[in-house]
């Protein structure tokens, strides 16, 4: 009491100040800050943040704007209040220094700052990211991924990477994963443009190796003997492991289809020049879904009976995968290596992708990676008589560019390389002037293969990765921060 006595005399004496305060500089400078109580909207701490002369006596009077009494405290106090209702208030603070040996105020400063105040509302960052991972009880890859953060601000915005180059959004994403391995799922749970949290969980993913029919049906067809009414048929199937495997031919010209044990060739005369569909059935014994294993193709040739002219043009080719530092695997580049053709022939690329091309040597991008059947045919004109056709088909194996993630990364990078069977897998990483600066091997498994890189010895700047497999080559890049 005697302290607040003094304090209202202070106060009452202040506009009459004697000539030795008036002469005496003012030492005073209010400030403060603020923060919320435990993340509570409502709930208020003040930081006293004024400056004094060390030498002198001050007094602090706190005014929080709502009705409530001042709070009137000797020296720097750092006093907490509470709101009762929600809105937009001013705190103000007013330091008061005496002087020196005296009662007589000497000098005064105050300030204020507004603040938002929300009662009965948590600060919407002021939460627990985690989320829960449910299996299909019918399926060993389809998962139910759920956000089950503590509080769920359901304005909040969810994004799910699944760890294997997809994503998904919404508080709950269901996922149906393709390969066998090990995957880093993580969700990304936005509030607000300047409050958002992440958190990662690990699953493993085993599917069981489909039951399925490995047969694969394919033939390629030459004139026999440079005659245009005898073609031989070369089979190029393939039957997996089956051991009970049956060839049949039909020549399109109305004579009995020929069955054959075994992935058989078969030659066949025609007696009539006209355009005709051979057809190739391959049948296994082995049973999917009680039915056996069937697989066929058919191609068309054009026949010319008692054609003395001679047609000695092979159909084939090669081709090569571009591998170079610009990341564009998908395209292959074709070269025509058939025999007896020229400027005057016909030239048909047929890609396996629904596309076609007449150029001698060309270049093509497919659309997405994996395996391709191309067939090239060359259609030789023959002056006064039915063209000479040849064609070939091969199996091109379309490298993928794959996800580094996460990118940009800081201190470590992942890929997922999925493998038919398992083998070794080799990693480079290279700078952009080409230098090797990292390398890792591992064995790899049938199914998803997560391969990690410590990157954080690395500078800042873009990389490319090389993968290597007895089968494949891959390409990847990132950026490290």
């Amino acid at each position: 009491m005697k302290k607040l006595h003094l304090f209202f005399l202070f106060a009452s004496i202040f506009l009459f100040k004697n000539a030795f305060s008036q002469n005496q500089p003012c030492n005073v400078h209010a400030g403060f800050t603020t923060t919320y109580v435990n993340n509570q909207l409502n709930a208020i701490q003040c930081v006293n943040t004024s400056t004094v002369d060390s030498a002198i006596v001050v007094y602090s009077v706190w005014n929080f704007g709502d009705g409530s009494p001042t709070v009137n405290t000797s020296g720097l106090s750092n006093p907490s209040h509470t709101y009762t209702a929600s809105g937009l208030y001013n705190i103000c603070v007013k330091v008061i220094s005496v002087v020196p040996g005296t009662t007589i105020a000497n000098c005064v400063d105050s300030i204020c700052h507004q603040i938002q105040v929300q009662v009965n509302n948590p600060n919407p960052c002021n939460f627990a990211p985690n989320f829960t991972i449910t299996s299909s009880p019918n399926t060993n890859n389809v998962f139910v991924f759920t956000n089950t953060s503590t509080p769920i601000n359901t304005a909040s915005v969810v994004t799910w990477n699944f760890g294997d180059s997809t994503s998904g959004t919404g508080h709950s994403a269901t996922h149906t994963y393709n390969h066998s391995g090990t995957y880093q799922v993580c969700m990304h749970v936005a509030v607000s443009n300047t409050c958002a949290k992440d958190t990662c969980m690990t699953i493993t993913v085993n599917i069981p190796a489909p039951t399925s029919c490995a047969v694969h049906a394919a033939f390629t067809t030459v004139y026999s003997n440079n005659q245009l009414n005898v073609v031989e048929c070369i089979n190029n199937s393939s039957a997996g492991s089956a051991t009970a495997v049956y060839s049949v031919w039909n020549f399109g010209d109305g004579t009995p289809a020929i069955a054959n044990p075994g992935l058989t060739n078969q030659t066949h005369t025609y007696t009539t020049s006209g355009l005709y569909t051979i057809c190739l059935k391959i049948i296994t014994s082995q049973v999917i879904g009680g039915v056996n294993c069937v697989d066929s193709i058919c191609h068309q040739i054009q026949v010319q009976v008692n054609n003395p002219t001679s047609c000695n043009t092979q159909a084939s080719f090669t081709w090569q995968i571009n591998s170079g530092t610009s990341l564009s695997n998908n395209t292959v580049y074709f070269i025509n290596t058939s025999t007896n053709i020229n400027s005057t022939d016909s030239i048909t690329w047929y890609f396996g992708d629904g596309t076609f091309s007449h150029d001698f040597n060309p270049i093509h991008m497919f659309p997405n990676f994996g395996f391709y059947s191309v067939c090239l045919k060359v259609k030789k004109n023959v002056a006064g008589s039915l063209p000479c056709v040849s064609d070939t088909c091969k199996t091109v194996g379309v490298n993928p560019t794959l996800a580094s993630f996460p990118n940009p990364a800081q201190s470590t990078v992942n890929v997922n390389v999925v493998l038919n069977q398992p083998m070794p897998i080799y990693a480079f990483i290279y700078n952009l002037q080409g230098v090797l600066v990292s390398q890792i091997m591992q064995q790899g498994l049938a199914g998803n293969n997560l391969l990690t890189f410590n990157i954080s010895g690395l500078p800042s700047g873009f990389y490319s990765i090389r993968i290597y497999t007895s089968t494949h080559v891959y390409f990847s890049r990132f950026q490290k921060l």
